[in-house]
């Protein structure tokens, strides 16, 4: 293995991300290479110190974690409030068909087109509101996961 070689695959080596095959060829041309050894120390230095400051960093205020679950709660009420008057809108679009028996079947027809269309238009808001759902769920467990809860 060349000094090229090497220098290629020396951040996955410190890494351990190589493969026991080229991991040997590596280390065997590290055995008698003072300059890639010097470079791989080099590396593991910087990685470590990288971690050092990986500990570092600064927790956020307790004061903005309750704004946030205060918003987030916010944000599913209001979500899930959507979402209810979209499926209540709906409903109300298909009552007329079903309350108006004695209509004749053209109109049956009709009023049933109608609040399938009514169910295409509204189904990207629905879609969204779902969408928006998701994203504060997520966002909510990422808070419990950092809090270690």
């Amino acid at each position: 293995m060349s000094c090229a070689d090497v220098e290629r695959f020396l951040g996955a080596y410190a890494d351990g991300e190589l493969n026991p095959e080229r991991r040997r060829d590596l280390e065997a041309h590290l055995r008698g290479c003072p300059g890639c050894s010097a470079r791989l120390r080099e590396l593991e230095e910087q990685n470590a110190a990288l971690a050092a400051l990986r500990g570092d960093e600064p927790r956020p205020p307790a004061a903005l974690k309750r704004d946030l679950r205060r918003r987030l709660r916010r944000k599913v009420l209001l979500t899930l409030a959507r979402v209810l008057i979209l499926a209540l809108v709906v409903a109300a679009a298909f009552v007329p068909m079903v309350i108006a028996r004695e209509l004749p079947p053209l109109a049956r027809v009709l009023f049933g087109l109608s609040g399938l269309a009514l169910c295409a238009a509204l189904a990207p808001l629905v879609w969204r509101a779902l969408w928006e759902v998701k994203n504060v769920v997520w966002v909510r467990l990422a808070v419990k996961e950092e809090d270690g809860q």
